[in-house]
């Protein structure tokens, strides 16, 4: 296990929303899919008590994982250990990144507002010995707001929030993905009776390990998609260098879609964002080994689907819980075709496997020459 130190940040959710209702489970459907085999595997369970509704979750490099801060697996999620109050072991947390020599970097919430464009953001550096530091970020937005609220109406000082998605480009660099408001961002929401805007979703980028970042561009700003407009962005690069940026369009008791844009040249330039799934808060996305893509996109309900194609194309939409909460899950490939999806249910934290092969497809009978 690995010997590091963390700080425990505080987690804050701009978008809550709780289902009500008896906790009930279906049995999974597993709808008919061209060019993939999927079959659901056992739950385990991770958390069994007293787990909030909001999930922190991290993958190591070496396969390691840790739920919730304290809850640990060394062997694919199959077993989960609780470390003491007193270990010195604790999750890097949602918005972290791992790089190659061990060093762990891990971006706070918002972007506070400094002065006109400029803003500052919380920063752990754990250096592979397990030593951390901690910073003031500088992060240059230009056209960053002062202040803006969230669904609470309550009122920060910051122009957006680094959402859950940082990553490392192949020359080192950070890309890390916001959302939030710009100056000219003016369109209500219309699902309420105050002050708050449609979102937008840029990205900003580090070439000093996360000490500063520099507005990069917009992925996408269109006040027409969506309850909301584009709003907590998921980063999934690909072993090609491409980039698939996951984002929810709305939530609540409205069905939105769950859009998806592509990058081919390390965020410097985005695709027309396109629909993937009719629901999506809080996408979280994994690639397995086999080059299978799987995104969860929950509310109503818990659900996950799957791509063969790089992303071009989805399939495989199934729903594989109905419980109650916040619908935040994430998932994360554990071997070569299997994914482990990681939700909340009746208070506890669990995780089903569940195993995505590409189909074997049968072309018919071979045809023979008949010898004479």
């Amino acid at each position: 296990m690995k010997k590091v130190v963390f700080a425990i940040f505080g987690i804050f959710v701009l978008a809550a929303f709780r289902s009500l209702g008896a906790p009930r489970e279906t049995k999974i459907k597993i709808p008919p899919t061209p060019d993939l085999d999927i079959s659901i595997g056992k739950t385990v369970t991770i958390v069994p008590a007293d787990a909030p509704d909001f999930i922190s979750f991290f993958r190591y490099k070496d396969g390691q994982m840790v739920v919730n801060n304290n809850y640990w697996s060394e062997d694919g999620g199959n077993t989960w250990t609780k470390m003491s109050k007193s270990s010195s072991q604790f999750s890097p947390g949602i918005s972290s990144v791992e790089l190659p020599d061990g060093t762990i970097i891990r971006l706070g919430w918002g972007a506070n507002y400094v002065s006109p464009g400029v803003y500052e953001v919380d920063l752990a550096t754990w250096a592979p010995d397990g030593q951390c530091s901690y910073e003031e970020a500088k992060a240059f937005i230009p056209d960053g707001v002062e202040t803006s609220v969230d669904d609470q109406n309550v009122e920060h000082k910051w122009t957006g929030v680094f959402d859950h998605g940082t990553i490392q480009l192949s020359d080192g660099s950070l890309l890390s993905v916001m959302y939030g408001n710009f100056k000219d961002d003016k369109i209500q929401i219309p699902a309420f009776n105050f002050k708050i805007y449609k979102t937008r979703v840029w990205v900003m980028h580090s070439t000093d390990k996360g000490k500063t970042w520099n507005y990069l561009t917009t992925v996408v700003y269109d006040p027409k998609i969506g309850q909301e407009s584009f709003c907590e962005p998921a980063l999934l690069q690909l072993p090609n260098k491409d980039i698939l940026c996951f984002m929810r369009t709305g939530g609540g008791n409205k069905y939105t879609p769950l859009y998806l844009s592509r990058s081919t040249d390390e965020g410097k330039t985005w695709s027309k964002p396109a629909p993937i799934a009719d629901r999506g808060v809080y996408p979280n996305a994994a690639r397995a080994e086999n080059g299978i893509l799987a995104v969860t996109c929950g509310r109503p309900g818990h659900w996950v689907t799957f791509s063969a194609d790089d992303g071009n194309t989805w399939q495989g939409h199934l729903c594989f819980s109905t419980e109650p909460g916040s619908f935040y899950d994430f998932v994360a490939a554990v071997d070569k075709d299997t994914f482990l999806l990681i939700y909340s249910r009746e208070g506890s934290v669990v995780g089903t496997f569940i195993t995505v092969k590409p189909k074997v497809k049968n072309n018919g009978p071979k045809k023979h020459k008949n010898n004479k």
